[in-house]
């Protein structure tokens, strides 16, 4: 075997794309590992067109390709090393790092380049993970400072459009808050990586999917959403709408995971709109345990008292009012409060007896004793309000 025969051996079996085109672009050669790698046989590479094969006139970063091979034949020092997209047979994009040596035949005075080629793919899908990451961290900490008051709202636009994202104002917040108390988020947390690809996933598909910009905080996943102009005189029905959407990227993400969704109300300020949903889906589920959206304009004067509940002053409240039934915790006192607050829903006797499964005149007999053991008259409407209220701060108290 000649010298020839073993270099043509070696560059046909070597794991390396080598490839030969000239300046028009015409494939003059390709050994058989880069044909295969793109998906051809060699013979159907030779003598095609560049253009028409490997190489894609716009790569996904938007850099013409077609203008970068005649730069690279019109200034070769400056292109002995390029890295750059090509495509598969298939379609798929890959990514290549070229080095090239450029030749100029003595006959023709013609220029063709031998490239010899080395997939980096995965380096870039590396590359640009570590480099999204750093975006989201760099988000991350600008929402936390914002929310938690180090920085100002003038102070945190000026830096997010640094990052390259835009906000629009008027805003509304969904909170995404998992329960945790659930066996299977706490099992996925475990594994601190997992979870944090899981959180990674169902932001990036809530951007792509419903835009917005979304975020991971101490209490869950944040989205912030515009509000179209059009949109504000039914800001309630758009909002519903679009946690509808929400529910359904969440709900394939977070499969078999329990949460609850905060949303607050339409307003300019990224920090009001983001407490509301946290205290929307902090004391909605205290009172509908069933629901998964809880809106922060259902609390109702719920969300005034949540504050207060922990409060010396709240804590006196409740027992100014409920001392006789709290002094002793026992069955009976338990189904005393539930007497109450039934007798406080407004609805009629008949009803409430039927809801309790007891007799009215048992109703009215249950109802004559609490007042007798709180020293109250429940039929005048200033006592039964505040007793209903000492009845949210309790329930507050305890579950918040």
């Amino acid at each position: 075997m000649n010298i020839e025969q073993s270099y043509r051996d070696i560059i046909e079996n070597i794991q390396i794309i080598v490839l030969k085109v000239d300046q028009a672009g015409q494939i003059l050669f390709i050994n058989d590992f880069g044909a295969v790698f793109f998906g051809y046989q060699p013979s159907e590479l030779i003598a095609s067109s560049l253009q028409d094969t490997l190489l894609p006139q716009f790569e996904s970063t938007g850099r013409n390709l077609w203008e970068l091979l005649t730069h690279a034949f019109e200034h070769p020092e400056g292109s002995r090393q390029i890295q750059c997209e090509a495509v598969k047979k298939d379609g798929r994009r890959v990514w290549i790092e070229w080095i090239n040596h450029f030749q100029e035949d003595s006959l023709s005075g013609q220029t063709a380049v031998v490239a010899v080629g080395v997939d980096i793919t995965e380096r870039k899908r590396i590359e640009a993970l570590a480099r999204k990451s750093e975006e989201r961290r760099q988000r991350d900490r600008l929402f936390a400072e914002l929310v938690t008051g180090h920085i100002s709202e003038a102070e945190f636009f000026r830096s997010i459009g640094e990052t390259g994202f835009t906000l629009q104002q008027p805003l509304f917040c969904c909170l995404i808050v998992f329960d945790a108390s659930d066996e299977r988020a706490k099992l996925l947390k475990k594994d601190t990586d997992a979870w944090q690809a899981r959180v990674d996933t169902a932001i990036d598909f809530l951007f792509s999917c419903l835009g917005g910009v979304a975020w991971y905080t101490g209490h869950g996943i944040a989205i912030l959403q515009h509000c179209p102009p059009k949109a504000t005189s039914q800001a309630r029905y758009y909002a519903m709408a679009w946690v509808d959407k929400v529910l359904k990227v969440t709900g394939d993400v977070f499969r078999g995971i329990c949460y609850t969704i905060g949303i607050s109300a339409i307003h300019g300020e990224i920090k009001t709109v983001y407490r509301q949903a946290y205290e929307a889906a902090r004391v909605g589920p205290v009172f509908y345990p069933d629901k998964q959206e809880h809106y922060w304009h259902e609390l109702g004067v719920s969300r005034l008292l949540a504050e207060l509940a922990q409060s010396p002053a709240g804590g006196a409240f409740i027992f100014d009012y409920l001392g006789p039934l709290l002094d002793k915790p026992s069955a009976r006192n338990e189904e005393w409060l539930r007497t109450l607050t039934e007798i406080l829903s407004g609805d009629s006797m008949t009803v409430i007896a039927e809801r309790l499964y007891i007799h009215a005149k048992t109703l009215a007999f249950r109802k004559r004793k609490l007042a007798k053991m709180l020293q109250v008259n429940l039929d005048n409407p200033e006592e039964r309000l505040n007793m209903a209220i000492a009845l949210k701060l309790k329930q507050l108290r305890e579950k918040l």
